[in-house]
């Protein structure tokens, strides 16, 4: 049975979800610097906190992608707002009472609600219609997470903290005071939202697909008599794409915000720039091609940034936002494509994968803190040089002759 669907509510739900996804998660990045003021933070241990964030993802992938198999996307969907927004009312409290073991459990909390919102959002995006058009929908879709990055770092301009009256003046128990309340005062404010989206979806009518009746499209050799989710070899390589894509978007995110930070607007303007473009090419260009030629796009601005200085370095550093932005798409919906009814758990394993944004920045930022910059940006280049190769070689597949592309069969009729 075809069931027939409204596509634009649920974009529209999908996508604000995005959109506070990456507020909180680039305003982590913005505060930092003054957690290290209030906590007396290194550089070394306040990085702990994006490895907190995203080592959560390999431990609450597998659990989620269980909870979207047993219950469902719309209930796995509002327990994800409901978990981030505790999340988030946690990192409030953990830093207006200068509670550090508070704020830690509070990013593990934020991140285990965003693994569940990660593997739902993008997988149901992906078979939400034809997979010749799955990269372009999840690009324009994840062009709101862009959104929510580039909207973050305004709140950290100076002019922001002087309406708040922060001043380097004031006594130090004063300033501290002050200062915790202007970090935590968005988090608190986005709990709030997430759990009105909490009780916004208890009402929302949104379809649920059934992966059981997909049947996987490669074709796997006769040694293979029970089939596991890391057989796809699309998957299995696409994993390792997006731990050094995720890697290096956080870690050129962080070293802007840390060093730059005037250039960190330009960084996700043009990634937000990219993806709307990136969206539209790609209902006329293979995700494979636009994977390939944006990788190396950003492979020689990276270069140039490295064997550059000054002025020309920083912008060709923010100019790669463009090349990034539409990386995450193309290698999530190439390797998830065909996986059948094993589609939940290898969303899994992708989400997984972003605990590169947690171990690849940590060394980069802590290069860069010694002076080693150019050091530290060849592991971005390595990084690209990996996903350039999955592009060309990793995300093909040998297919079944019956392999099916349409994903409409496996939805469900709403109730």
């Amino acid at each position: 049975m075809q069931v027939e669907i409204r596509k634009t509510p649920v974009f529209i739900s999908l996508s604000i979800g995005l959109l506070f996804y990456g507020l909180f998660s680039t305003l982590i990045s913005v505060v930092i610097l003054h957690l290290k003021e209030i906590f007396g933070l290194s550089t070394s241990i306040s990085s702990l906190i994006h490895l907190t964030f995203f080592s959560t993802y390999i431990i609450a992938s597998i659990p989620a992608s269980r909870i979207v198999k047993a219950w469902g996307y719309k209930l796995s969907l509002i327990i994800g707002y409901f978990t981030t927004g505790l999340g988030c009312m946690m990192f409030y409290f953990g830093i207006n009472t200068t509670s550090y073991a508070l704020l830690m459990i509070s990013v593990f909390v934020m991140a285990v609600g965003s693994t569940v919102l990660l593997v739902v959002c993008n997988l149901y995006i992906v078979l939400l219609g034809d997979y010749k058009r799955a990269a372009a929908r999840l690009s324009f879709l994840h062009s709101f997470y862009a959104l929510g990055c580039l909207l973050a770092p305004l709140y950290g301009l100076e002019w922001v903290k002087e309406m708040w009256g922060i001043s380097i003046e004031m006594d130090m128990d004063s300033y501290i005071k002050l200062l915790s309340l202007y970090i935590g005062t968005p988090f608190i404010i986005m709990s709030n939202l997430m759990y009105f989206l909490t009780v916004i979806f208890v009402f929302l009518n949104l379809p649920e697909f059934d992966t059981q009746l997909l049947k996987p499209w490669n074709k796997f050799e006769e040694r293979h008599k029970k089939i596991h989710v890391m057989h796809f070899k699309q998957l299995r390589l696409g994993a390792f794409a997006v731990f050094a894509y995720i890697g290096t978007e956080v870690a050129l995110s962080e070293y802007l915000v840390t060093f730059f930070s005037d250039f960190t607007y330009l960084y996700w303007a043009g990634y937000v720039a990219g993806l709307l473009i990136g969206s539209t090419m790609l209902i006329y260009i293979s995700p494979r091609k636009m994977l390939l030629s944006f990788t190396i796009g950003a492979s020689v601005l990276m270069l140039v940034a490295i064997f550059s200085s000054g002025l020309i370095s920083l912008l060709a550093i923010a100019a790669i936002g463009f090349f990034n932005s539409i990386l995450f798409p193309t290698i999530w919906s190439l390797s998830v494509k065909g996986l059948g009814r094993f589609s939940e758990q290898g969303a899994a394993i992708m989400v997984m994968a972003h605990v590169g944004g947690g171990i690849i920045p940590f060394n980069v930022v802590n290069f860069s803190g010694a002076g080693a910059d150019k050091m530290a940006f060849m592991i971005l280049v390595l990084c690209y040089a990996y996903i350039i190769f999955y592009a060309v070689k990793g995300a093909i597949f040998v297919r079944n002759d019956d392999f099916e592309q349409s994903t409409l069969r496996a939805m469900k009729p709403s109730k």
